[in-house]
């Protein structure tokens, strides 16, 4: 439940509906039926609208990762072959999806620059390099698997490697780097308010939005900054009176956090 609480925590639902449409997309596709290629389309068209929800900022990069995804995955499957035509056709696979890498990479780094924050990237290009190679087996792992010549484990490891990958290389810009505290309403620069739980002394931010004299929250089903109370402007889910910590999963008026 601890593992289950931090991964909603750090992705917020829609993050963690990602991963699960996407498995379940694999899944799917490993049946080799009618239904199942349905269901694979189906399951593929949710994760994505999961994307676009959970990382609204930069959803774009998401498009990216599905180009590198296809140019690394034919190139590397062409370059089995040892014929001329499959290795030029390879290659040129293969550095189209280097060029749109390299250019993810810059751009990440070009935001970060603008936005003038200092969250290191190690683990985030580290994620990139994993999805960059495992793009590149996966779609090898698939042929070779259909001819009997490769486990299908193999693939399957793949494409869960790509999978929770892809997802941290959109959370890292997301909500490391892109994210601005800005009230959802004015539109104007939000005051950190630090704030411990009475439960288990976990610090949560919450934020004061000096314009309107209101408390904004991080909504526990979208994630997105939200007015505390009433509905949340985003996804319109109904919130709770109190506020869940995310930590201990115990809920507490706002007036109950102890300020720090």
């Amino acid at each position: 439940m601890d593992a289950v609480r931090f991964v909603r925590e750090k992705l917020g639902l829609y993050g963690v509906g990602a991963i699960v449409f996407f498995l379940f997309s694999l899944c799917s596709g490993l049946l080799g039926t009618l239904l199942g290629r349905a269901l694979w389309v189906l399951f593929g068209a949710l994760a994505l609208g999961c994307v676009y929800k959970a990382f609204h900022n930069v959803w774009k990069y998401g498009l990216w990762l599905i180009g590198i995804y296809v140019f690394s995955g034919t190139g590397g499957y062409f370059l089995t072959y040892h014929d001329a035509m499959h290795l030029a056709g390879g290659l040129v696979c293969e550095l189209i999806s280097i060029f749109i890498l390299l250019s993810l990479i810059y751009t990440v780094i070009d935001m970060r620059e603008k936005t003038k924050h200092k969250h290191p990237l190690g683990l985030w290009f580290l994620s990139l390099l994993i999805f960059f190679v495992f793009a590149n087996l996966s779609l090898s792992d698939w042929s070779y698997w259909l001819i009997d010549k490769s486990p299908l484990y193999l693939y399957t490891f793949s494409e869960i490697m790509i999978i929770c990958s892809g997802v941290y290389v959109l959370w890292v810009p997301q909500v490391k780097i892109s994210v601005r505290n800005v009230c959802p309403v004015c539109d104007c620069e939000l005051r950190v308010d630090k704030r411990s739980c009475p439960s288990c002394n976990e610090t949560e931010n919450f934020f004061w939005c000096r314009k309107g004299e209101h408390h904004i929250i991080k909504c526990p089903y979208c994630n997105k900054l939200t007015l505390h109370g009433g509905k949340c402007i985003h996804c319109r889910k109904k919130l709770k009176k109190g506020v869940e910590c995310r930590s201990c999963g115990s809920e507490h008026s706002l007036a109950e956090w102890i300020k720090l």
